[in-house]
């Protein structure tokens, strides 16, 4: 009698111990983020779309009246244009530079553009980084800044 309940437990230990490896194991998305970096100013305790709009125009807003101060015009060769800051925003919570597209097509009339656009970036407030499973991670964001004579508007569409 006690070897046929010890066969009955070991053979109902075996089937749930298969069900339990039988799981689908989802893969993690590391291209989005669970929650958004945090800007200063905005409200981290925000549902997650506030929180994004709001680090969106607060990184423009800070590029974009750093890059209205300078005096980097060249009215001479500039033409209505425009680029892409690629951004990153670091787990400790700074910012940096990782690339910036079409540069090469404006720095002939703005010599002094990359290295004011790297600057400024370097100059963001320290943020609350973005998190992925609870852990802060490095995030990339596309920023474009659309340049015309006299003045560097941010725009959502790069001609």
């Amino acid at each position: 009698m006690n070897k046929t309940i010890l066969f009955f437990i070991a053979v109902s230990l075996t089937v749930s111990s298969c069900n339990l490896f039988n799981k689908e194991i989802k893969p993690i998305d590391f291209a989005s983020l669970d929650r958004y970096p945090v800007f200063q100013g905005c409200d981290s305790t925000a549902v997650a779309d506030s929180i994004k709009i709001c680090f969106e125009k607060s990184i423009v807003a800070f590029i974009q009246k750093d890059l209205d101060t300078c005096k980097l015009m060249n009215q001479a060769f500039l033409k209505d244009t425009g680029v892409i800051i690629h951004l990153d925003v670091l787990r400790d919570g700074s910012c940096q530079v990782a690339e910036i597209e079409k540069i090469n097509e404006v720095e002939a009339a703005l010599p002094e553009l990359r290295n004011q656009i790297t600057l400024s970036v370097a100059n963001i407030p320290t943020m609350t980084p973005g998190k992925k499973i609870g852990q802060s991670v490095n995030a990339r964001f596309m920023i474009p800044l659309y340049i015309e004579k006299n003045t560097v508007i941010d725009t959502t569409q790069i001609q």
